[in-house]
């Protein structure tokens, strides 16, 4: 009772098992038993129609020594009972009164007990009645416990199961968004990619007709037409590489994980996008540091981290700063990347409301690209921030760790 409930002054549980092993003793060393030095006689009583033989003698004085271990029991159990009630809540007030109940049987079996010896009560000793209801109420309590944890662990088998479900309700939504994000993002490089591949084809078509030509004259001059042919099958492979990109960047894959330079990453991404901003005329002045240490990331959506923060940089440019600015350094523990406009800026309150699904800034935005993007830096293990700049325009910084050695 004392380690299961946490209840009950030690000291009394301690004398009530040592006056009980005291008795125990005295039991087996004084007389022929506990209550008597000498049995002289059997007294025949009827109760409830049997005749029963109760024993007769001389009292044994050490029997006091019973009386009051079960007395410190008694002491015990108030005292536990009394400690349960004062702990308020409904679970411990109900054992407050189920071991009130078992007081009240050890006091009813002590003053029978008494009587008896006293020879105002012919019975016989009925302790073994007492501790039944005793047994029967630890029984319960405990028994109580066991239905309760099996009920909570029930619970628990069903909130982890939920819990399971909606992160990966929540992970399938992530892939979704991401997804999505790709492919609105293909409307803003069409025009890019259009002049990317406009350009090979027209080289292509171009050095073809030229090699026509050289094989019409009369003295054909090989080493032109082995250059022409090594110039189409160089403009081949660029217009491969760049529908690659493309393949590449709508594909709905897991996250990739492989060791990268962000640098190679950055220069990927202005060759893709560098049509549009000629289009555009916006000018990127890029500052790539050579002391980065190899990261741990996904090219894919690396690539459409930066792609979207570029896009997000041309349209904010005013018409007179129509420049843009890359970034990318080693604070001593991650890369950063920054890509800073000269826009008109963010307001206060939105800088970091941009991040949140659905809220965008753009009359024909989405509100989509942020969030996403800021989704893709945290599974990078990385940060991703927007900040107004001092004078003018907006800078937005992500990081990412680097490489562990581990891959995925």
């Amino acid at each position: 009772m004392r380690y299961y409930f946490h209840a009950g002054r030690l000291w009394l549980a301690w004398t009530a098992c040592s006056l009980r092993i005291v008795a125990l003793i005295l039991s087996f060393t004084t007389g022929q038993n506990l209550f008597f030095l000498e049995i002289t006689h059997f007294k025949q009583v009827v109760i409830f129609g049997e005749t029963i033989n109760i024993a007769q003698g001389i009292l044994n004085p050490w029997y006091i020594v019973g009386f009051m271990s079960m007395l410190a029991l008694v002491a015990f159990v108030v005292d536990a009972s009394i400690t349960l009630w004062h702990q308020g809540s409904d679970t411990a007030r109900r054992r407050a009164v189920i071991f009130g109940c078992i007081a009240f049987f050890l006091l009813a079996s002590v003053a029978h007990t008494v009587l008896v010896n006293a020879g105002l009560l012919d019975s016989p000793y009925l302790a073994s009645i007492s501790f039944m209801p005793t047994l029967f109420a630890m029984s319960y309590e405990l028994s109580y416990d066991v239905v309760h944890s099996a009920k909570l662990a029930e619970r628990l088998q069903i909130s982890m199961t939920k819990r399971k479900q909606a992160e990966l309700d929540m992970q399938t939504q992530r892939n979704a968004l991401t997804h999505l994000s790709r492919v609105t993002l293909l409307g803003e490089l069409s025009g890019s990619l259009a002049h990317e591949l406009n350009q090979p084809l027209a080289a292509i078509l171009s050095n073809a007709q030229a090699a026509q030509r050289f094989l019409a004259q009369e003295n054909i001059n090989l080493d032109e037409v082995r250059d022409i042919l090594q110039d189409i099958v160089d403009d081949d492979k660029r217009a491969a590489d760049i529908i690659q990109r493309l393949r590449l960047i709508l594909k709905k894959a897991n996250l990739e994980l492989r060791p990268l330079n962000i640098n190679d990453v950055v220069l990927d991404v202005l060759k893709l996008v560098r049509r549009d901003l000629r289009h555009r005329s916006v000018i990127v002045n890029s500052d790539l540091s050579h002391n980065i240490p190899v990261v741990t990331g996904d090219k894919v959506l690396l690539q459409q981290v930066l792609l979207n923060l570029i896009m997000n940089a041309c349209d904010a440019t005013s018409i007179e700063q129509r420049q843009i600015y890359i970034h990318t350094q080693w604070n001593g523990t991650e890369a950063q990347v920054a890509v800073s406009d000269k826009g008109t800026g963010i307001a206060s309150d939105d800088i970091e409301r941009i991040f949140e699904p659905f809220f965008t800034t753009k009359p024909q935005g989405m509100g989509l690209g942020l969030a996403i993007c800021r989704t893709i830096i945290y599974a990078h293990k990385g940060q991703l921030w927007a900040t107004n700049n001092a004078n003018i325009g907006t800078s937005f910084y992500f990081t990412l760790p680097a490489y562990s050695g581990k891959t995925t």
